[in-house]
C-alpha cells in the first residue's frame, strides 16, 4: 500500500513538473498597422541604439506582439537572455484577416494561432529563437 502511495505521489509530481512547463492560454489582439508610419530609423547612429535599446528593456520575458499590414502578419516576441531581453519574430501571409491571436509558451517555444472571434483558426505557427537567430514552423 506504501509503495503505492509513493508511486501515485511521483507520477502526480511528474505530470506537475510537465505542465508548469507550459503557460496558460493568452489571448490578444492582432494591431492593424496598415496605416501606422513609422519615421526611418538609422540604428547606426549610437543615439539611435540606445533609444531602441531602452524601448527594447521596458519588455518582459515572452511579451508578445502581432501586428497587421494587409495579409502580412509580424508576429514579435521577447525573451531573457544571458545578455538581456533579446527580440525575435517572423512573418506569415495569410488569406483571411484575423482580429485576434491566442497564444501559449511551451518552455521558450511560442505557439501561437489565429482567430477571427469565432471557432475560425489557421495553422498553428511555432517560434522560437535564440541569440540573433529566429526560426518558425507550422503544426
Amino acid at each position: 500500500m506504501r509503495k503505492t502511495l509513493i508511486t501515485a505521489a511521483l507520477l502526480v509530481i511528474a505530470v506537475g513538473a510537465s505542465y508548469a512547463q507550459t503557460s496558460p492560454l493568452y489571448q490578444i489582439r492582432v494591431v492593424d498597422a496598415s496605416r501606422f508610419t513609422e519615421p526611418a530609423r538609422d540604428l547606426k547612429s549610437k543615439e539611435n541604439q540606445a533609444t531602441n535599446v531602452a524601448e527594447d528593456s521596458r519588455r518582459k520575458h515572452h511579451d508578445v506582439v502581432v501586428l497587421r499590414r494587409g495579409r502580412d502578419y509580424s508576429i514579435d516576441y521577447f525573451q531573457a537572455e544571458s545578455d538581456g531581453m533579446r527580440l525575435h519574430g517572423f512573418m506569415v501571409k495569410d488569406i483571411d484577416v484575423y482580429k485576434m491571436a491566442e497564444y501559449r509558451w511551451n518552455k521558450d517555444t511560442l505557439c501561437i494561432s489565429f482567430t477571427d472571434g469565432g471557432d475560425k483558426r489557421t495553422k498553428v505557427y511555432k517560434g522560437f529563437g535564440s541569440g540573433n537567430t529566429s526560426s518558425m514552423v507550422t503544426e
